[in-house]
């Protein structure tokens, strides 16, 4: 016997430029139980620093939290990458920041990139 998980593997949140401003943790977890869904991946464009937020609270709405990262290619293929943990996303974070150009963010055309506390 198996059981069904309801799931989105791919939330971005305000970090992303994609996402809109109002994408914070406790909207999203909000929508998420409002909705039904009990498994979400966070996975912002080369980063995990939104994911420890949503760790911290997610248990409060009976969510759980993967940690995750949307990856670019030098190919420009996107891929969602998962970890077991905090510290594994991080750990990978670093390596991807060593390994991307040096170029400040241009709201103009990227819109902002928050962080979350």
């Amino acid at each position: 016997m198996y059981s069904e998980y309801p799931a989105d593997f791919h939330i971005h949140t305000c970090l992303s430029p994609c996402a809109e401003d109002e994408m914070i943790p406790v909207n999203i977890l909000n929508m998420a139980k409002l909705i039904g869904t009990r498994i979400i991946g966070i996975c912002d464009h080369n980063s995990a620093a939104n994911v420890k937020p949503f760790l911290e609270i997610a248990s409060e709405y009976e969510i759980l939290v993967l940690p995750g990262m949307e990856v670019q290619s030098a190919e420009e293929v996107h891929m969602l990458c998962f970890f077991e943990n905090l510290s594994g996303a991080l750990e990978w974070q670093e390596y991807v920041y060593q390994h991307l150009p040096q170029i400040d963010n241009n709201p103009r055309y990227f819109g902002h990139q928050w962080l979350v506390d």
